[in-house]
């Protein structure tokens, strides 16, 4: 079995440089293997403190990438109705007109930001037409909408050296620099006019996170919260070197900020949830350590208000809970820990998974998908085979789906489908042949089909010397429909009697790709004898 993998974006979280101060007591459910509590919102949730941190949250998943144009759309689209959803839901209980403010300031930024990407080219005009009709049909009017006209924009470039600086801003000038940087036609006072207009973009983004920090301390004041809880101040240099150190995989330097983010924010259920993320990946090879982070995980989703306008974010903790766990007994199964039977670590994933799919639809299909995998490692074969057969036709094609549900027609003693959906999975691109050969839900096909399974599974190649004047090179091709890598070619020639040995190595050769070894070798005046060999060795060979 293989699992998905659990980098899924991380919430980015701030740095804390002051000493933790009081903090209330927040009631942890009890839990074991074997049993799932209901999810209660914990008697301490403020909710406006929550719809603070919600907001945060939204600001950090401002939409900065464009090479999609429809993908970028569809974020923006969901930005902005979220945020609606909740103003709107403020409003209704009553929650404040400060923070209902704070939802609009988001809204009325997001749509200046869109307005000014379309008037530079970055993305089309309907985009912005679409959503000024979503606009007036929701009832919200935003004042500030539309911060620059078509006509000093449609034209203007912009220079790097005279970015605008400030948060979130950034992603606006690295997104505008990275769209023009080639256009040589624009004049001074074209780049003039997008440089006045991205720093406009620019002030009202940061004057809607001012206003936001401004009522967080306000509220910290009215409602006695310790100092930090409403924390509403990550600064473009801190995001910077968080980044970084997501980027470089410094995750145990984050896991220590979010150890103490976690200490001055006990409410927070997005923290707790990124401190389990940065746990599990720098425990990844613990599945006791993993299956605490799910633990805990689902016991963020108690700090979640009750409202069914938080449902999706209770669903994002329970569903990085699941997968903590499914991930926790897939490394058991690495480690040779009872493969072909049912653990409490198995047990806990397939309630977790039961409980997703208590809380969602499922429309695309994906939570069914891991329940069949983590039924498949508890070992109860035939309801795996019911949940895989619900997606079957959907994820076909998907590397994931189609390695596993090989491994679950090996499980159940179905060896020419196990091979067929095997061969399915290489040819489309799951190339962990190493794993292949050692997977235990694997192996009854390997025994069952054993000249087949070889076949598809072993490195194919070919080689020969050249036949030049004074130097000849080796030419390799890879014939397999997976890629080599870790390549290592002895080769040994003969001619006369006398032997040349050489060794040659390559990183990495793809399917099908031709590598040559120029001049690596003083030819000989006739050919080669035929008695030359060459031996390859790679990690698939292993």
């Amino acid at each position: 079995m293989n699992t998905k993998s659990l980098f899924m974006t991380p919430l980015w979280i701030g740095l804390l440089f002051c000493l933790l101060l009081s903090k209330p007591t927040i009631a942890q459910p009890q839990q074991n293997l074997e049993t799932l509590p209901d999810i209660k919102t914990d008697s301490a949730v403020d909710e406006r403190l929550f719809l603070l941190r919600l907001l945060e949250l939204h600001y950090e998943s401002w939409p900065n990438d464009v090479s999609d144009s429809d993908e970028f759309e569809s974020e923006v689209r969901d930005l902005r109705k979220s945020a609606l959803r909740i103003r709107q839901h403020i409003i209704d209980k009553e929650l404040g007109d400060n923070l209902a403010s704070l939802y609009a300031d988001y809204v009325s930024s997001l749509e200046s930001y869109t307005q000014f990407l379309a008037d530079i080219g970055a993305i089309k005009q309907s985009a912005v037409e679409q959503l000024q009709k979503d606009s007036f049909n929701s009832g919200f009017k935003s004042s500030a909408s539309g911060v620059t006209t078509y006509g000093a924009m449609r034209e203007s470039g912009y220079s790097k050296e005279n970015a605008v600086e400030g948060g979130i801003a950034v992603a606006i000038i690295s997104l505008i620099w990275d769209t023009y940087i080639n256009n040589k036609e624009q004049t001074r006072a074209e780049q003039d006019a997008i440089k006045k207009a991205a720093r406009k973009v620019d002030d009202k983004i940061q004057s809607s996170i001012g206003r936001a920090k401004n009522v967080a301390g306000e509220l910290t004041q009215k409602y006695g919260w310790s100092r930090f809880e409403a924390w509403f101040d990550l600064s473009e240099e801190q995001s910077l070197a968080i980044q970084s150190m997501a980027q470089e995989d410094k995750f145990n330097e984050l896991l220590q900020l979010s150890n103490d983010q976690v200490n001055h924010r006990p409410r927070d259920p997005f923290i707790r949830n990124d401190r389990n993320l940065y746990r599990v990946l720098t425990h990844e090879n613990n599945p006791s350590i993993i299956v605490q982070c799910a633990r805990d995980s689902y016991q963020a989703a108690f700090l979640v208000p009750e409202s069914s306008v938080y449902d999706e974010y209770r669903l994002q903790l329970v569903v990085r809970a699941a997968h903590f766990a499914l991930e926790a007994r897939s490394e058991e199964i690495r480690q040779g820990v009872l493969p072909y039977d049912s653990t409490a670590t198995s047990r806990y994933a397939v309630l977790l998974w039961r409980k997703v799919l208590e809380l969602t639809p499922d429309d695309t299909g994906e939570f069914r998908e891991e329940l069949a995998w983590s039924l498949m490692s508890d070992n109860q074969l035939a309801e795996a085979y019911k949940y895989a057969n619900m997606v079957v036709d959907k994820f076909k094609n998907d590397t994931h789906f189609a390695y596993n549900y090989a491994c679950l027609m090996s499980r159940t003693k179905n060896a020419q489908s196990a091979l067929d959906w095997l061969d399915h999975a290489i040819r489309i691109g799951f190339w962990d042949i190493a794993w292949v050969r050692i997977d235990p839900d694997l192996q009854y096909l390997r025994v069952a089909k054993q000249k087949e399974y070889s076949k598809i599974t072993t490195p194919s190649w070919e080689w020969y010397v050249t036949d030049d004047w004074i130097w000849d090179d080796i030419i390799v091709t890879n014939k397999s429909v997976f890629p080599l890598t870790n390549v290592i070619i002895n080769v040994s020639l003969m001619k006369d009697g006398k032997k040349t040995l050489l060794k040659l190595k390559e990183k990495s050769i793809s399917p099908g790709e031709t590598k040559k070894w120029i001049d690596v070798v003083e030819g000989a005046t006739d050919q080669w004898d035929p008695s030359s060999t060459a031996t390859l060795t790679c990690d698939q060979s292993k």
